[in-house]
């Protein structure tokens, strides 16, 4: 999770400042190479402004673009891979979303269609990924805006202080609008870049329908959910394995990294049922993990209904073709969760398990 390989000098020296350059010693080297790419990214930047800027200062985004939501480790990556295949959609790849502010200078590097073919798996999950494979904007926005919850993976210190850029119902105005003009500034690129209706996945994006339809009002939503106890050990899994590989300070204990998750499902899905209904008529659906790896085609054929998406009949081929290679995957196993944690997330999530049907198997059940 390189959530800083992007960040311009500026940008970077705010970041240090709201943590009162709070870091730990021993990653002072860490730290001074992201300063180092930070001196090369802000160079890359100003070249990518002077080439790039009065024609990105034209671009109107036309068609709304189509939100997938949810939960991390709820199936949106697995979801997001099965659209993209859909070539009427543009979306973000690693490449940019590790490099919000260069992304169209570098990409004009002719050795970076070398790099792009060598893969790599991602640790929580063993996805094989490339710099050209679909991303997540969240981080793209974090460096951005610098209000993204990711950055608390950077400063695990200032936690509760990112908690609020989950939804930012509790952030200032100034914040909200900053985000909002940063995630703007993101889409125009990718749609200067590609010129296509664009298709986003980012979980953080669940707690943020309001923001998004002030942005697009006509934009179409897909929501996927997952049972919460396997959502849990799967996000557990994450933390632990992966959303610390750039922590400047101290990695948390075990119980704060529990406290996170169980906290911030909470504010996501409080912020979620909250904003939905302001979704307008026929621009929203709701779909389980289970019933996508059940049928893929017939539960992605049902979302292009649902929300009137043209061009199913062309994509189809192209589904089946990634399906085929979707198939060859197996999912990781987790470790179970202890007998506390499983009550603890039966009490504490229980509405959330009600809203969507889930059922405790009789071993989860509170004893």
């Amino acid at each position: 999770m390189e959530t800083l390989l992007g960040l311009t000098t500026s940008q970077w020296f705010l970041l240090l400042k709201e943590n009162r350059f709070k870091i730990n010693p021993f990653k002072l080297p860490v730290a001074i190479g992201v300063t180092a790419l930070a001196f090369r990214n802000s160079m890359l930047s100003r070249r990518e402004i002077r080439q790039f800027g009065d024609q990105l200062a034209d671009i109107r985004i036309q068609k709304p673009p189509i939100f997938i939501l949810g939960h991390w480790r709820s199936g949106t990556t697995l979801l997001f891979q099965l659209m993209t295949a859909d070539p009427q959609f543009a979306f973000p790849h690693v490449v940019e979303i590790f490099n919000p502010f260069t992304f169209l200078t570098i990409e004009q590097n002719t050795s970076l269609k070398t790099a792009g073919q060598r893969t790599w798996k991602r640790p929580m999950d063993n996805v094989e990924v490339s710099l050209f494979s679909p991303g997540e904007e969240e981080f793209a926005l974090g460096m951005l805006s610098l209000r993204s919850p990711l950055l608390s993976w950077t400063f695990p210190l200032n936690t509760r202080y990112y908690d609020q850029f989950l939804s930012f119902k509790t952030a200032s105005p100034e914040d909200r609008e900053r985000w909002k003009a940063s995630y703007l500034y993101f889409l125009k690129k990718l749609t200067f870049r590609y010129q296509k209706q664009l298709l986003l996945k980012s979980p953080p994006n669940t707690a943020r329908i309001q923001l998004l339809l002030e942005l697009f009002p006509e934009a179409k939503f897909i929501h996927i959910h997952r049972h919460p106890l396997k959502v849990f050990r799967s996000t557990l899994h994450l933390y632990k394995k992966s959303a610390f590989r750039l922590n400047l300070q101290r990695t948390p204990s075990d119980k704060e990294i529990e406290d996170t998750i169980i906290r911030r499902y909470k504010l996501m899905y409080d912020a979620f049922w909250e904003d939905v209904p302001a979704i307008p008529e026929g621009n929203f659906i709701d779909i389980s993990f289970e019933e996508l790896v059940h049928d893929f085609e017939a539960t992605i054929q049902t979302i292009y209904q649902k929300l009137h998406i043209e061009g199913f009949d062309i994509y189809h081929p192209y589904l089946k073709e990634k399906i085929a290679t979707l198939q060859r995957y197996k999912t990781n196993s987790y470790p179970e969760v202890t007998p506390e944690q499983r009550r603890r997330i039966q009490l504490e999530w229980e509405q959330y398990y009600s809203r969507w049907g889930y059922k405790l198997n009789e071993s989860e059940m509170v004893k």
